[in-house]
């Protein structure tokens, strides 16, 4: 303010009052401090990033504080219907377990050494673990029908390189097992190398490559190539604050697909809802086409906006 006034009564003419300039430097303080706020908002994540960007820097805020974990996949809680229910691993009649259960999951990671091999690469451990809960099933005593467990170890790389005429934005590459805890005639379980190439189309559409070779695998899970196959497709879509996703599991035996909706109800939960019809849905639904339908809410997504 000081030294607006200075610079007005400098150039100011003869006429003009001391109450003219306050008032002018006034006004040109109040314009400035204005401006100061506009640029100081930053644009929505809409105006500012692709879908991709936006989910990367949550990784990244996440990762700067040792107190916080960031998402690997969509963590939710869904009632689904299960056209028909699998009896058989556990020896019981049809009509043992109920169409409606609860289908929810949790899926976490965090970094465990960073800036790798020149900066963009990560050590990253994740945990997933999926489970199906015959919550309404009083006949029974309400039992968790099976839990899948999944943790990984991987690199993961921030890449920004074009590959056969489309942009490579990330990949992964870990060592994953995944079992269901279990022992006995129950006991399911296998170990793979799973590599994960992702590409951006645009700024809301993902295409992700996933590949995988078998380590080792259970005995009575020991033909799980033939419904899991090597390796499957996914696309993520983000217009308007939605996200579809679609993934596609080709096998000699039987392919597997799921499809899924989310929208943001609120600052932290999504509407969810999801689609499952093949082989494979969980480790004790390897052999069997399951057709599954579920609502409920998600905290996140693979990706949003």
């Amino acid at each position: 303010m000081s030294q607006c006034l200075l610079e007005r009564i400098q150039n100011a003419g003869d006429d003009v009052t001391v109450g003219e300039l306050n008032r002018m430097c006034q006004e040109q303080t109040e314009g400035a401090s204005r401006q100061e706020v506009v640029q100081s908002v930053p644009a929505s994540a809409d105006e500012r990033s692709s879908a991709l960007d936006i989910r990367r820097e949550a990784d990244l805020t996440a990762r700067e504080s040792k107190f916080v974990i960031s998402t690997l996949r969509p963590n939710y809680f869904l009632i689904t219907y299960d056209s028909s229910p699998n009896n058989a691993p556990f020896d019981a009649p049809e009509g043992t377990f109920d169409e409606e259960e609860i289908k929810f999951q949790v899926s976490f990671q965090m970094p465990v050494a960073t800036e790798l091999f020149g900066g963009n690469t990560d050590l990253m451990f994740g945990y997933t673990s999926t489970a199906w809960w015959q919550l309404f099933n009083e006949d029974i005593d309400n039992p968790f029908r099976e839990t899948n467990y999944e943790p990984e170890l991987f690199f993961s790389h921030q890449a920004n390189a074009d590959l056969f005429g489309l942009k490579l934005t990330d990949w992964d590459l870990g060592i994953n097992h995944q079992s269901n805890g279990q022992s006995g005639e129950l006991s399911r379980g296998w170990d793979r190398i799973i590599g994960t190439a992702a590409f951006e189309i645009t700024d809301d559409v993902i295409v992700a490559l996933k590949a995988w070779h078998i380590l080792r695998t259970q005995t009575r899970n020991s033909d799980i190539e033939k419904y899991m196959g090597y390796g499957e497709i996914g696309m993520g879509w983000t217009p308007n604050r939605n996200t579809f996703t679609a993934m596609y599991r080709p096998a000699s035996e039987g392919d597997a697909m799921q499809l899924t909706w989310s929208y943001p109800v609120s600052e932290y939960l999504r509407v969810y809802t999801q689609y499952w019809n093949g082989y494979g849905e969980s480790l004790l639904n390897q052999r069997v086409r399951t057709q599954r339908v579920g609502l409920g809410v998600a905290l996140n997504d693979f990706l949003e906006r």
